[in-house]
């Protein structure tokens, strides 16, 4: 499953109030009167199962509603930042995770096989 097939398109808008509150997204949103609420959202509701995940080819945000398993790796070409910032309300389970420049929330745990590397 290519990237551009997690879940439907929707506004930022339309799922603020499932976003932790004590995120950065939801919080930065809150204190400046709404700024991200025109955003694309790719939402997935349930599980998701995909072979890998680049963060540099999506949406301002990837939701993930339930758990995130990611069969060869989650990352982002650019060493400076990736476009799409991901939020996973459940578990999120890959081999290789190298990542820079935007939000990654877990609401529940983190596990990485060989390789996790983050960076501002």
């Amino acid at each position: 499953m290519s990237i551009h097939q997690i879940g439907h398109k929707v506004s930022f808008a339309d799922i603020q109030t499932k976003l932790p509150q004590e995120s950065w997204m939801y919080t930065q949103n809150e204190a400046h009167n709404g700024e991200f609420e025109a955003e694309e959202v790719w939402l997935h509701s349930g599980d998701l199962h995909i072979s890998e995940l680049l963060l540099d080819e999506g949406p301002f945000l990837i939701l993930v509603e339930g758990n995130l398993t990611v069969d060869r790796y989650i990352g982002n070409t650019s060493s400076d930042a990736a476009s799409s910032n991901l939020v996973v309300l459940g578990n999120l389970i890959t081999p290789y995770m190298i990542v820079g420049g935007q939000e990654i929330y877990i609401t529940g745990n983190l596990y990485v096989e060989d390789m996790f590397w983050g960076g501002l």
